[in-house]
């Protein structure tokens, strides 16, 4: 008989700091709570952590790339009883996982470690960073902030390095609560019927876009990209 871990539950979450290295496993843990985050679902065995404010602002790294089976790991606000999804990802390192959180300095922090799916347990490292918060915020962080672009006017340069992360992913970007900014454009009433919408990474990374008609509310996607830099509606 293997005992259960004694961080199986989010009410028996072990405390982790900035620095440090942990380890663990959920070969023996029960799937026991709810904690879907956003496109980050909850299929397999879990177990909890805790991180405490340090009472300044701080960016804060959870890295699991060194663990040994197909990770996921997800950040939440609020108590047990009432979480509120802060951040999350499925695959950042080949099937490993790797987040990061915005901590106010004060509030404590509720971190669930789990898998892929069903069958997806095993021993996992947790590297804890920490850095100073990032800033200028971003004003066109959400949706109901959104940019307002121009049709056939010059390109817009904007820096999303220290955006933070929303809940939901578009369609083609399901592994993980990333860091993004919202635009919003009216298409022109006469013209041509093709409004083609094309970004140009400068320093960034693998640029992915979606597009979606709607309020901020219900949102409909028309279009997403993740492999090129150009959509056509």
């Amino acid at each position: 008989f293997n005992a259960a871990p004694i961080n199986d539950l989010c009410a028996n979450a072990i405390a982790i700091n900035c620095l440090d290295v942990v380890v663990g496993t959920t070969s023996t843990a029960a799937n026991n709570d709810a904690i879907d985050c956003g496109s980050i679902t909850a299929e397999a065995p879990n177990v909890w952590y805790s991180y405490t404010g340090s009472g300044v602002a701080e960016d804060v790294t959870l890295s699991m790339c060194n663990s040994t089976y197909d990770t996921k790991i997800t950040v939440f606000s609020g108590s047990c009883g009432s979480l509120t999804c802060m951040a999350g990802n499925d695959d950042f390192c080949s099937t490993q996982s790797q987040t990061s959180f915005t901590s106010d300095g004060i509030s404590t922090y509720l971190i669930a470690v789990h898998g892929y799916a069903a069958t997806s347990i095993g021993d996992f490292e947790i590297i804890v960073s920490c850095e100073s918060a990032c800033t200028p915020a971003n004003a066109n962080q959400d949706c109901a902030n959104a940019m307002m672009l121009t049709v056939d006017a010059a390109a817009t340069t904007a820096d999303n390095t220290c955006a933070s992360s929303n809940l939901n992913n578009p369609s083609c970007d399901q592994f993980g609560v990333v860091q993004d900014l919202w635009f919003t454009f009216i298409a022109p009433s006469s013209g041509s019927a093709d409004v083609v919408v094309d970004t140009l990474g400068l320093t960034a990374y693998d640029v992915s876009f979606a597009i979606y008609n709607g309020d901020c509310n219900t949102l409909n996607e028309l279009d997403c990209n993740s492999t090129s830099d150009e959509i056509n509606l």
